[in-house]
This record gives structure tokens, C-alpha cells and sequence, in this order.
């Protein structure tokens, strides 16, 4: 009875899509309401590294509660992926400011899509052992795959406290040598205290827009390889769980070859100036959008012919590396001081809950009925948005340093004066006291 029942909860389609949609809902809440915690007033309230761990250790206890929820109720699994989007909503703006404080600008692009392939890696070594795992008489099954990723989740969380900084100014272990290449090279002051939020300038800025809109390209293309051509394979061409899991993870090991490739050719030329940062984050992003959307559109054509569909998702999967040393950075490059708190917000909110929830949404209303021309039309939808983004970024976005990075002259001036203004105040109350005292 309990099993009918189980099985019975499962099929409502309505708690289905809130189980995979409820993790990008809560994700995005959390970075809209801690992001002024990351750097208030140019200020940490809290240490990044601690985000880190409490977002992995929240994540990982989800993780493992999963199976018994998903026993007991999916209204239950539903609160669960709550939570699992509350710790993974604390990771990414920690990756923007970490980001910011270690990465030179030269290097930036080659470091951060070194940083990405682990998404990638993770990708690949995740669906080639979950199918094996399920599968696999005696591990107890698909549960047994959330408690071995929850456990890894756990163990990162001691390395992430143990090896981890904040800063090159905090770490025990690097030399002088380097930490002043990297201070003199990050392009902000981390003994300055950060200017207030220019959020006016921020969004009437035109690249921050640029920005915007090619991160949704980007995550939307992402999303769809990640969690939507699984679906795609599983109901069109029919492939089992076990080979489901190889063919998606099997493009993202050319995905890493391609992002590892790309960011060092940036930057090489970079460091030569042969090219200028902004030119080689425009040309990467519009790369990598043309070459997705040639991918996708083969695998339109391919039908449900099983070899040129995987060899066209290999295509487009491995060109989607491009853009991590492109628009996937550029928020560093445009403002070192706030790219973590305003700027990676931003495009998290673009790339988490836009890109990603309404992809699975649309996806979900779209094939309702599972056909190949049901399919195709996501596939035009995706391609039109990956070119488009691409473009747009190529003509209105930017690599270089905005001038909302720098408080103005007049602003430091007003905040200065205000300061001595209050110094002032403070001083003649401190003498009133003293003399009332002295009276007495």
C-alpha cells in the first residue's frame, strides 16, 4: 500500500516540476537577501570562507536527508530541496569575491574557466558512477547515491576550512614575492575600505545589461545540456539509465578540454598584448554561443538518429566552455570592488532563477506529450537565445573597468567633509560632558 501510494505521490506532475524548480526559487532568495553580508559598505561581516562552508554543509545534509523524504512525502523532498538551494545560494557570489581578491586580471580568465572545469569533472565522474551505483546489486539502490555524494560533500567541507583563504594578505604560506605580484595585479586596494554601492550607476549601466543578458544565454545553454538533454534521451531516444548517465556526462570531459584550451590561448594573448581583455572575453563568448547553437541545430536535424544526436551534443556541450573565459568572468573585469556583492548577484539572479527555472518550466509545458517536434521546438528556442545573447555582448558588453568601480572625486570630497563634520560633533559633545562634569 505504501508503495502504491509512493508512487501514486510521484506522479503528480505539479509536485514533480516544484521538486526541481523549488532549488533555483530558494537559491536565488538566499543570494537576494545575504548578498549585503558579502561586502556591506565595502565591509566583510562575515568570512567568505565560512560561507563556503556552511553553504557545502547545508548542501550535503540535504543531500543525504533526500532518500527519507522523498520516502515519506514529496512534500517533504520539496522542503528538502529547499533547503539544498539555501546551501548552494550561498556558494556563488563566495566565487565572485575570491575571484576578485586572488585572481590577477591578466590571468583572470585562464584562472577562473580552470576554477569551472571542476563543473565539468564533477559532471562527468557524477554520471558516470550514479548510473553504476544504481545499478550495482548490493550498495541498496539510487539512495545509496546521495548518501556517497552527501559524504564527499561533507569531507569538502573540512578542506574548503583547512586550505581555503580569504585573501593573499590572510594566507600563512605564500611568499612575499607573490602576494605582491598578485596585490599589485587584482585591481583594487584590499587595505581601502570599499566605496558605498553605486547601485544607481549600476543599473543604468549599458554593459552590466551586455552582462546580463550573455550570462542567460549562457546558463540557459548550460542548463539545457545538464538537465534537459537527459530527458530528452531518456523519453526520444530511449536510452537506459545506465548508458543515460554515460552520454551526458561523456561531452562535459571535451567541455573541460575546450574551457582548459580556451582560457590559457586567452591568456597567453593577454599577457603578450596581442589582444585586449575585452576583445578576448567578447570573442570567447561569441564563440561559444555560434558553436552551441551549430551543435543543437545537428541535433534538430538528427532526429532520432542516436549517433549523429551524441556526436552534435558532444559539439555543442564541448563549445559552451568558451564563454566561462568570457562573459562568466567579465563582472571582475568590469568591477574588481564589487564583484561579488552586486555584480555577481546580478548575474546569479539572471543565470539561477531566469536561465534555469524557467528553462525546466518551459521544458515541462512544452512536452507534455514527449514527441520529436515537441523537442525541435525547444531546440529553435534555445538557439535563437544563445545567438542573440552572443551578439548583444558582442556589441554592447564590456571587459574594461567601469567608472561606478571608483567613488567620484566629489563623492569622496562629501564623504570626507561629512566624516570631519561628525569628528567635529563628537568632539565639541565630548568637551560639553567634561565641563558639566567639572561643574558638578
Amino acid at each position: 500500500m505504501r508503495k502504491k501510494l509512493q508512487k501514486k505521490q510521484w506522479k503528480n506532475q505539479v509536485a514533480q516540476n516544484l521538486i526541481f524548480d523549488i532549488r533555483f526559487l530558494s537559491n536565488e532568495y538566499v543570494q537576494s537577501a545575504k548578498h549585503l553580508a558579502i561586502e556591506p559598505d565595502g565591509e566583510f561581516e562575515w568570512s567568505t570562507v565560512m560561507q563556503v562552508v556552511c553553504g557545502l554543509l547545508i548542501s550535503s545534509i540535504s543531500h543525504i536527508l533526500s532518500p527519507a523524504a522523498a520516502y515519506s512525502s514529496s512534500y517533504l523532498m520539496i522542503v528538502i530541496q529547499f533547503f539544498r538551494g539555501v546551501g548552494q545560494g550561498l556558494l556563488p557570489a563566495a566565487h565572485f569575491v575570491i575571484a576578485s581578491n586572488w585572481y590577477p586580471s591578466t590571468e583572470r580568465g585562464f584562472l577562473n574557466s580552470f576554477a569551472i572545469c571542476g563543473l565539468a569533472i564533477g559532471a562527468v565522474v557524477s554520471g558516470f558512477s550514479t548510473g553504476s551505483i544504481i545499478t550495482t546489486p548490493g550498495l541498496g539502490g539510487w539512495p545509496s547515491v546521495y548518501y556517497i555524494y552527501g559524504g564527499l560533500g561533507l569531507l569538502l567541507c573540512v578542506c574548503v576550512q583547512l586550505f581555503l583563504y580569504e585573501n593573499p594578505k590572510v594566507h600563512p604560506n605564500i611568499s612575499e614575492k607573490e602576494r605582491d605580484y598578485i596585490l599589485q595585479n587584482i585591481g583594487k586596494d584590499l587595505n581601502k575600505k570599499r566605496p558605498p554601492i553605486p547601485w544607481k550607476k549600476i543599473f543604468t549601466s549599458r554593459p552590466v545589461y551586455a552582462m546580463i543578458i550573455a550570462t542567460f544565454g549562457q546558463l540557459w545553454a548550460s542548463t539545457q545540456l545538464l538537465s534537459v538533454h537527459p530527458i530528452f534521451l531518456s523519453t526520444i531516444l530511449h536510452f537506459p539509465v545506465r548508458a543515460n548517465g554515460f552520454l551526458t556526462s561523456f561531452p562535459f570531459i571535451f567541455q573541460a578540454i575546450v574551457t582548459f584550451t580556451a582560457s590559457y590561448t586567452s591568456k597567453w594573448l593577454n599577457a603578450r598584448n596581442y589582444v585586449s581583455v575585452d576583445k578576448v572575453r567578447k570573442g570567447c563568448n561569441l564563440i561559444g554561443c555560434l558553436g552551441y547553437s551549430l551543435g543543437i541545430l545537428g541535433v534538430y536535424f538528427a532526429g532520432c538518429d542516436r549517433v549523429l544526436s551524441n556526436v552534435f551534443i558532444i559539439i555543442a556541450m564541448s563549445l559552451i566552455g568558451f564563454p566561462f573565459a568570457g562573459c562568466m568572468i567579465v563582472s571582475c573585469d568590469m568591477s574588481p570592488n564589487f564583484a561579488g556583492a552586486t555584480l555577481g548577484h546580478i548575474l546569479l539572479f539572471t543565470g539561477e532563477l531566469i536561465a534555469s527555472f524557467h528553462n525546466l518550466f518551459l521544458v515541462g509545458i512544452m512536452t507534455k506529450n514527449q514527441t520529436l517536434e515537441e523537442w525541435n521546438q525547444i531546440f529553435i528556442i534555445s538557439i535563437v537565445l544563445s545567438i542573440t545573447s552572443g551578439i548583444v555582448f558582442c556589441f554592447f558588453g564590456s571587459a574594461e573597468v567601469q567608472e561606478w568601480n571608483e567613488p567620484s572625486t566629489s563623492d569622496t570630497d562629501n564623504s570626507n567633509s561629512q566624516n570631519n563634520n561628525n569628528e567635529k560633533i563628537e568632539k565639541g559633545e565630548t568637551l560639553k560632558s567634561i565641563e558639566i562634569s567639572n561643574r558638578s
